[in-house]
């Protein structure tokens, strides 16, 4: 049942038409049973019972191995991704820590807009634009270091900090 729960979850995220398919597919074998043998009275027999018994295993042991590899490759993807996200977070976490806001190196600020631009798709945006903005006051702080919002930077790493531990 929770294969069954995990797909129906996985599919919200999907259109209606796929959870009708999902529907269907579950319910077709027992409608094609039941009216192939309609005219049949329900059996005392338990022989009778065994045989609808080996029908239905067969028939959702086959529905049941899809669902799992299904949710098996979903699984693995998203796991992927998010160890994408974590390298991505990590390297950038790392990054911000190598520039020192009193004295910055615009080697190090430019290598971290091409990062932020390399792991975009495995970062918030909110976090990108933040990252992007950070850059920006990196360079005005290369004039003028005063200036600089330690803050700012501090709710950045403290961002970071928070996706890579979740």
């Amino acid at each position: 049942m929770n294969i069954i729960k995990s797909v129906w979850v996985s599919l919200g995220k999907r259109s209606t038409l796929k959870k009708i398919i999902f529907i269907l597919v579950l319910i077709a074998p027992l409608l094609l049973y039941f009216i192939q043998f309609r005219h049949c009275d329900i059996s005392n027999d338990p022989s009778d019972w065994a045989d609808f018994g080996s029908y239905i295993g067969g028939v959702y042991t086959l529905l049941v191995t899809f669902l799992a590899i299904y949710l098996t490759r979903h699984l693995e993807k998203k796991d992927v991704e998010w160890k994408k996200t974590k390298i991505a977070v990590g390297e950038l976490y790392e990054q911000i820590n190598n520039i020192d806001c009193r004295n910055v190196d615009l080697r190090s600020v430019n290598k971290l807009l091409r990062m932020v631009n390399r792991y975009q798709l495995y970062i918030p945006t909110d976090v990108y634009n933040n990252l992007i903005n950070l850059r920006d006051d990196y360079v005005v702080a290369k004039t003028s270091p005063e200036s600089f919002d330690i803050k700012k930077e501090q709710q950045i790493k403290d961002r970071l900090k928070r996706l890579y531990d979740a």
